[in-house]
């Protein structure tokens, strides 16, 4: 009697113990289930080849006449005396049929946000740490870092320096460190910019994910009296980008050197 009731006891023991790793040998393969393991995750796919729709992005309208021709509303309350003064000029440059210095015509990279205005379209590609913008424009590229915060004092480039993070469905990129350059323009309208120019650009897909929004934030005190808010709309192109090679001379001569000084690299003797 007393050993069959020990059996019965180490039996019930043994039983318990085994529970959880039955439980366990369930569950492992659902745990590794792609589709189980992507269950509720918002990350958007921006992944892919994107062409902006029409418009022009800026802080001002553009108050031309012609479609094609690119002049600023320079008396828009929302520019600082001293950049209406440029998009001023700019603008009766184009009026007297005089095309002012453009970045993308003359082989200077396109500070953000005018990076998304440029032409030829845009290319994502989405890695879990870093989000790499391209433009068929000039083989430009913008770099986005997941893994790392700002830099205490990033360096100023052209691009600036970009982290983001997502935020459910949206991928938001925060720029800092602009190059201030005279053919450092955030718009087609010719809009310079401050060392403090601050951006945040909220990319978000819409339409079942054939159409993506850009949310763009610019803030920059020095330029503008107060923050202003622009979307820029693309869709997703079936195509390849086109390649626009600026180093190929493909400016228009007619235009002669009222367009602006082609970047030229310093050369260096070897000896």
């Amino acid at each position: 009697m007393q050993q069959t009731a020990w059996h019965k006891r180490l039996s019930t023991a043994l039983a318990l113990l085994a529970l959880p790793l039955l439980f366990a040998a369930d569950a492992a393969p659902a745990a590794q289930t792609p589709d189980a393991a992507n269950a509720g995750s918002k990350i958007p796919d921006l992944s892919g080849i994107w062409a902006k729709n029409r418009g022009r992005l800026g802080a001002v309208k553009n108050v031309s006449p012609f479609p094609d021709m690119v002049m600023g509303d320079y008396t828009d309350p929302i520019l600082q005396p001293w950049v209406a003064a440029v998009i001023k000029k700019r603008a009766e440059m184009e009026k007297d049929g005089n095309p002012p210095p453009e970045s993308k015509m003359t082989c200077w990279p396109a500070a953000p946000p005018n990076t998304l205005a440029l032409i030829g379209g845009q290319e994502i590609l989405q890695t879990p740490k870093t989000v790499f913008l391209l433009t068929g424009n000039d083989h430009q590229w913008r770099t986005v870092y997941l893994d790392q915060p700002h830099s205490a004092n990033p360096k100023p480039s052209w691009y600036g320096e970009s982290v983001g993070h997502y935020e459910g469905d949206t991928l938001v990129v925060d720029t800092i460190g602009v190059n201030t350059d005279p053919m450092s323009m955030i718009d087609d309208f010719g809009t310079p910019h401050t060392p403090a120019l601050h951006l945040v650009e909220r990319y978000r897909l819409v339409n079942g994910g054939k159409t993506m929004n850009v949310d763009v934030i610019v803030d920059d005190p020095g330029t503008f009296t107060k923050k202003w808010t622009v979307t820029a709309t693309f869709n997703r192109s079936p195509t390849r980008m086109n390649e626009s090679v600026c180093a190929a001379n493909n400016r228009l001569d007619m235009y002669g050197p009222s367009i602006g000084k082609m970047p030229e690299a310093k050369y260096v003797s070897p000896f």
